[in-house]
């Protein structure tokens, strides 16, 4: 009881001591959560803990009420601002976000009857939400999606990776100063410079003849009716998140769960003429909280700047913003919001951009660099988007930003590339090499390395947040004797001095000259990130860089040469080294582009690749070809697109794989099918399985020779193993014989010689037998007349008397006894030598048998001795009559010798060993049918379709540049194909495999689903007029901007 007791004291005190670490160690700001604090984002950033708990509630801010209210309060929005308007940068103000947040670390409470008030319309906003019916005008109160199991509204990685959980603390982005700040005479502006001619891009089409026009509208409203189905399903099951996933009717969260799907679908149902959903979307823009992310840490900066920002802007443009009505100002309100956080990303050494950014305050207030392995399209996807941002707000920061990321990939194109044009894949753009010896230099030569680091330059390097620890760039502990707010704490770590020497290296790294640490750290420009092989490529992780140059030439009216070069550079190091013609069954003349896989010291590696993703090059040609006046440009854009076609009509599901592997020609002017071509790419080691398999076929035919000269042995010695055998048989019944013979002559001798005494042992009085008998029997033995012992033995036997035991057994017994008192043993003259040690052992197995008289002498009298003659198999001797009868009349067949050998063996058969190994021809036909290969394929690493937009994206720019409404009937099969496969009861979902007619769904709509495919087809098939390549530029997530013009 006392230990009991113990351990309950014991169990009160870890509980206190715990609770004191918990009240003494957690963050502040986890008590400012549990209040009504007022967001920096909005009315509704804090407005409920629940909301910041449950992804649920967090939905629920984007509702709609019945009162049509979409907004907190009249915001002003920002003015459309002449592409050329400067400011003072000095004299720029934060946007409205940033007016709102506080700098006291203490939250504003409430009063009762406000908090009363307050919880009163949380509770009412609740109940009362709405959305509109998409299929009328009329708005009506919903009901919220019922939770299903298995984890509704569940946020997932962008990857398709490991579910990431709702953060259970809401931590809101607040404005913080930089800590590499720029003078307002080092912001790049727009470019105001004369802009050159800029020439026609869209073709001019003619009147539409009646037939034409009513086949073209038909397929313009039945797109509609997708988008309509897909806005519906994403408006019922998933509003408010990122996106809907159309076979469960749920919602996931990979892009911070500020509804993606809405965001980026805005200038879709504009083009659509869908205004009343537009307007409804637009109200819930206003609700979005871009401070605060319930799903993860970090924006993935890439994708939250061209579907988020550029879906904002585009938005914006398309609609005319306040010009139209005055609540879209929030549109681009909103778009000022999110590229002020997101501004945070450029605040490095070098200026190049953190790609992805924890913008908690905690995280964003720490120095840091840029990153050490950056994908060159999400470095160079930035331009248009803050490009746009900067004419239509007329601040001048957005642009700087995205042109010094311009400048850094010049520069790197000018210092040189492998293949001059293009850029490695992966860059290291932090601006630190850290391998370099260490060495003395001068104050004034380190600041030169890196200007703006040395915190005596600028007040604003001193930490605003005394209360976290000093961190270094990678968010670990600083040392000790670092600066720390602004102040240094030791002596010998001071601010170095003009001309006083300091050294940096592994050993003497001056860290108090930083305001964070930096070890071995000496700047250098953007590089390529990998030392042992580079990549280059048109596709996956480049693509949208090489999109953007002449896009950005186009969006800033001609005025900027460094993208026209850019571009130029990027298109002929394309044609020349990346291109290729596929050989195919019907020799088209299509086009594709490879990817280049370039090992140090080694010659490059091609990889002959079809990639849905690297469709866009077939618009970006012909666009460019217009813009550049270059028609073999243009012709090229034909060729690519085509090929982005034949992938699509190539297999059964009308739709082309993910990523899959062709066979390139020789001659890109001469490539006829040659069908054994094609299966050389399928195997390349077609010789060496052909000579595998003849030199198995060889090894197994030489295997059954000599199986089958072995079965011809053993069947020769069989047949002489016949006699053989017999002779041994009757040698052991003459052996069984002459032991039985022996034993009755010694019987007979011995009480012969007990007679001539004249008198007789009470034992031996119970034997029977006539002295005649014993006499006939010896006589019969003798003389071979027995056939066996065992006649005697049943002679002896029926003369027996019933009053008494068996004779032999009692003569035996008795004598047995007495001799064995006497030392000898009973007479054995002709009994074989090696049987006398077991009959000396084993003299009872002469048995009685029960009251049967039955005797019988067996094997056993030597059970554990054999003569040379026998062998284990031998067939035991029967122990009664009855089975010595039967053993007579069927004796047991001879053994063979070998079981195996009497097997027939016939010649080497290959088609039934399936241990074969396939030979070129045989593993070439599994493959195609296994995988089930299109003629021309070599391999399909990607079999799936996630309703990507870059093959008809390509279709509808050559329409648009060539007129030609063949392209409407490509496009169109393209259509049917998709629907046919990827739509659902509540959307349109990602399928699995391409290569069956009936594939799986992945339960995946991506936004660009709405934002890019469905815009393109219903482009395709809509009036010349709407988004005129001669008036609008499109983003590389399809959101159109408005061309300055001059």
């Amino acid at each position: 009881m006392m230990r009991f007791r113990r351990y309950r004291v014991f169990a009160a005190l870890s509980f206190v001591i715990i609770f004191l670490l918990y009240k003494s160690s957690r963050p502040v700001s986890w008590d400012l959560d549990w209040k009504d604090t007022p967001s920096p984002g909005g009315e509704f950033a804090n407005k409920n803990p629940e909301w910041n708990r449950d992804p649920e509630g967090y939905r629920n801010k984007l509702d709609i009420d019945v009162k049509g209210n979409g907004g907190s309060e009249e915001e002003k929005p920002l003015e459309n601002v002449d592409a050329d308007k400067t400011e003072d940068v000095t004299e720029e103000k934060p946007s409205k976000v940033v007016a709102e947040t506080s700098s006291s670390d203490e939250a504003p409470t409430l009063s009762l009857e406000a908090e009363v008030e307050h919880t009163a319309a949380v509770i009412e906003e609740e109940i009362t939400l709405s959305i509109v019916d998409p299929a009328s005008t009329k708005t009506e109160i919903p009901t919220i999606p019922k939770v299903k199991p298995g984890g509704q509204h569940e946020a997932q990685s962008p990857a398709g990776g490991k579910q990431l959980s709702p953060l259970p603390t809401p931590v809101h982005w607040t404005p913080l100063p930089e800590k590499f700040p720029l003078s307002p005479d080092e912001v790049i502006t727009l470019p105001t410079a004369a802009s050159e001619p800029i020439p026609q891009i869209q073709s001019n089409f003619g009147e539409e003849d009646a037939e034409s026009k009513s086949i073209r509208e038909e397929r313009l409203a039945k797109v509609k009716v997708e988008m309509q189905h897909a806005w519906d399903g994403y408006t019922k099951y998933a509003w408010g998140h990122d996106e809907l996933t159309p076979v469960s009717l749920m919602s996931k969260d990979p892009f911070c769960g500020w509804a993606a799907t809405l965001v980026d679908s805005l200038d879709t149902l504009w083009m659509m003429g869908m205004k009343q959903e537009f307007d409804n979307a637009v109200k819930a823009v206003g609700k979005i909280d871009f401070t605060y992310s319930p799903y993860r840490p970090e924006i993935p900066v890439f994708e939250t700047t061209i579907r988020y920002l550029g879906g904002l802007v585009g938005a914006y443009d398309i609609s005319g913003g306040v010009s139209t009505n005055k609540d879209y100002g929030i549109l681009l309100d909103k778009a000022g919001e999110l590229a002020d956080i997101l501004m945070g990303i450029f605040d490095t050494p070098n200026r190049m951009p953190i790609l992805y950014y924890d913008y908690r305050p905690e995280f964003a207030s720490k120095p840091k660099l840029a990153s050490t392995r950056a994908g060159v399209a999400e470095l160079g996807s930035l331009l248009m988007e803050f490009t746009r941002l900067a004419q239509l707000s007329g601040k001048q920061k957005y642009y700087d930003a995205v042109a010094r990321v311009t400048n850094a990939l010049d520069d790197l194109g000018k210092r040189g590339t492998s293949f001059p044009g293009l850029f490695p894949e992966v860059l290291d753009i932090s601006g630190c090499n850290r391998t370099v010896e260490p060495q003395e230099e001068t104050k004034e030569e380190y600041d030169q390395v890196i200007p703006g680091l040395n915190p005596s330059l600028s007040k604003d390097h001193e930490s605003e947040d005394a209360g976290d620890s000093p961190t270094d760039v990678n968010g670990a502990a600083r040392d000790e004797h670092e600066q720390v707010d602004g102040k240094v704490e030791e002596s010998d770590t001071t601010t170095p001095q003009p001309n006083q020497k300091v050294k940096r290296g592994p050993t003497g790294s001056s860290r108090n000259a930083l305001p964070f640490s930096i070890e071995d750290c000496r700047p250098q420009p953007v590089v390529s990130a990998n030392f042992g092989s580079d990549s280059y490529s048109i596709g996956g992780s480049q693509d949208s860089t090489y999109e953007y140059f002449p896009k950005e030439w186009l969006l800033l009216g001609a005025k900027e040469p460094q993208y026209k070069a850019l571009a130029i550079d990027a298109l002929e190091a394309t044609k020349n080294h990346l291109l290729f013609r596929p050989m195919t069954l019907d020799d088209r003349d299509i086009l594709f582009a490879a990817k280049i896989i370039l090992r140090k010291g080694g010659d490059p590696d091609y990889l002959f690749e079809s990639s849905h993703l690297a469709c866009f090059v077939g618009g970006m040609f012909g666009m460019s070809g217009k813009l550049f006046e270059n028609e073999e440009y243009v012709d090229l854009g034909k060729r690519l697109t085509d090929g982005c076609v034949w992938a699509y009509e190539s297999f059964p599901s009308g739709i082309m794989p993910e990523n899959s592997r062709v066979v390139p020609c020789k001659d890109p002017y001469d490539c006829p099918w040659n069908e054994t071509i094609w299966h050389d790419w399928i195997d390349p080691m077609g010789e060496a399985k052909d000579k595998q398999q003849k030199q198995y076929d060889e090894r197994q035919a030489l295997r059954m020779e000599e199986e089958k000269a072995e079965a011809e042995t053993a069947k020769t010695r069989t047949a002489g193993d016949d006699e053989a055998e017999k002779r041994r048989k009757d040698k052991t019944a003459q052996r069984q014989a002459d032991q039985f013979a022996g034993a009755v002559e010694a019987e007979a001798a011995r009480q012969a010689k007990l007679l001539s005494k004249g008198s007789l042992d009470d034992a031996a009085t119970k034997v029977s037998i006539p002295d005649e008998d014993i006499a006939k029997d010896v006589e019969k033995i003798v003389s071979g007349t027995a056939a066996n012992s065992k006649q005697v033995v049943e002679e002896q036997n029926n003369k027996g008397s019933d009053d008494h035991d068996d004779p032999v057994e009692a003569v035996v017994d008795v004598e047995n006894e007495k001799s064995s008192r006497e030392g000898k043993l009973l007479g054995r003259r002709d009994i074989p030598s090696d049987a006398i040690d077991t009959a000396e052992v084993h003299a009872h197995d002469v048995t009685a048998v029960g009251d049967s008289n039955e005797m019988a002498v067996t094997d056993s009298l030597a059970p554990d001795s054999k003569t040379e003659d026998e062998d284990e198999d031998s067939t035991p001797a029967p122990k009664t009559k009855e089975e010595a009868e039967a053993l007579a009349a069927n004796p047991p067949p001879i053994k063979e010798a070998s079981t195996k050998a009497q097997q027939p063996v016939g010649p080497y058969d290959p088609e039934h060993d399936p241990h074969r190994p396939l030979n070129h021809k045989e593993f070439v036909a599994k493959r195609i049918k296994d995988e089930r290969l299109q003629p021309g394929f070599v391999s399909i690493p990607g079999k799936n379709y996630i309703l990507r937009p870059e093959a008809i994206e390509s279709v509808w720019y050559m329409y648009r540049i060539t007129g030609d409404k063949i392209w409407q009937d490509k496009g169109w099969r393209m259509f049917e194909s998709i629907m046919k496969a990827t739509k659902t009861e509540g959307g349109h979902s990602a399928i699995a495999d391409v290569t069956s007619k009936i594939s799986p769904q992945n339960d995946s709509m991506e936004s660009f689903w709405l934002a890019e495919t469905l815009k393109y087809f219903y482009l395709l098939f809509a009036e010349p007029d709407l988004i005129s390549l001669d008036d609008w530029v499109l983003n590389t997530e399809a959101h159109a901007f408005r061309r300055p013009h001059a």
